[in-house]
């Protein structure tokens, strides 16, 4: 495990006591440790088999399947009244970011997201857990070539493994929502990008674009692979909304808050949202703004899609209006920061990183 102190988390809100779902992803560790300095007393529940080292020392945790009941009862039996939030974070759900590289999340792990999300969601009811926020992906979404962010009201139409499968929790857990016995927000991730400086997570540097570029800029890691002949962009790469994860960990707590006043005042319901900037970048300008900050030649290894290839949609960004309506925020989607931050998570010279117009802040 980490120390949670040395990882500079998001300062706001925090609630008394929650349990996190998939405690050993990079975003739940994450919120954890917000969580923690926070005050909060969290309960983690992780797999068997999950390594721990990231998350932040002296976390309880429960070891046990997402979709086995017993396991996730267990898990709220660790506090002497039911938590007020219950965040269900699955581990590596983020189809944006796999979208870029030409990848899917592990086949295995997301047919079980929606039995899970049942389990998670009926035990929380049985408890009277009366938030539950669950961290979607916008992977949901039909694709689209419109030149403008999408909004909650864009139409679903997932064409990847990992998008059906969140699109069904996000339906299970309205329905369970609809009982009016717990209230629920949705937080649609578009694409996660920054790592928070001093954090520990360098394992990101396998997972999203901007750590794989700096890592084969740098000549630690393998040239970058990249689906590069797309016809629904303009350069032919993704194009994705990147959002900073201390933004994404905010969201997650202010959605709680915002869910905690309905319930209590009696009003549960289920509160949506598109967690972006607004702001679109392709694969290529990520690539090509590292190489600037750098100085540096990202190399990489051109996918050729064709017609056998897993589908990933083209274009996913986001239109935050509601966010910073309904919860006040609106995230800046400085990939600058973003570059920089996990530039110093792994641990490169700062000479390389003078291109950042404040890395460590």
């Amino acid at each position: 495990m980490c120390d949670a102190t040395r990882l500079d988390p998001p300062q706001g809100w925090t609630p008394a006591t929650a349990l996190v779902t998939g405690a050993d992803g990079v975003l739940a560790a994450r919120l954890i440790s917000h969580l923690r300095v926070g005050g909060t007393q969290v309960v983690g529940l992780v797999a068997p088999d999950a390594s721990t080292w990231r998350i932040p020392a002296g976390t309880s945790l429960v070891r046990g399947e997402l979709h086995h009941a017993d396991d996730v009862r267990s898990a709220l039996g660790r506090f002497e009244r039911a938590p007020e939030v219950c965040f269900h974070v699955p581990d590596r759900h983020d189809g944006g970011n796999f979208a870029e590289l030409g990848l899917e999340p592990e086949a295995n792990r997301v047919p079980a997201l929606n039995a899970a999300t049942q389990v998670i969601a009926e035990a929380c009811l049985d408890h009277g857990v009366p938030a539950l926020v669950f961290a979607s992906t916008a992977a949901v979404l039909a694709p689209t070539n419109a030149p403008h962010g999408l909004d909650e009201t864009a139409r679903v139409g997932p064409i990847t493994s990992s998008g059906r499968a969140a699109l069904a929790a996000e339906r299970t857990l309205r329905e369970l929502a609809g009982t009016g016995r717990v209230g629920a927000a949705i937080l649609r991730l578009f694409a996660v990008g920054g790592v928070g400086v001093g954090d520990a997570n360098r394992d990101l540097a396998e997972l999203w674009l901007i750590g794989r570029a700096l890592r084969a800029a740098s000549g630690r890691g393998e040239p970058v692979p990249l689906r590069v002949n797309r016809s629904d962009t303009d350069d032919g790469t993704a194009v994705r909304d990147h959002v900073h994860i201390d933004d994404l960990v905010d969201a997650l707590c202010r959605s709680a808050s915002l869910v905690l006043q309905r319930s209590h005042g009696g009003d549960a319901g289920v509160e949506l949202f598109h967690l972006g900037s607004g702001v679109g970048r392709s694969a290529r300008d990520i690539l090509a703004l590292v190489e600037e900050i750098t100085g540096l030649k990202v190399p990489i290894v051109p996918i050729e899609a064709d017609a056998d290839s897993r589908p990933t949609p083209g274009r996913l960004i986001a239109r935050p209006e509601r966010l910073r309506r309904r919860l006040g925020m609106h995230p800046d989607g400085d990939v600058r920061r973003m570059i920089g931050d996990t530039a110093i998570a792994l641990g490169m010279s700062r000479k390389l990183i003078a291109g950042c117009d404040d890395p460590t802040r």
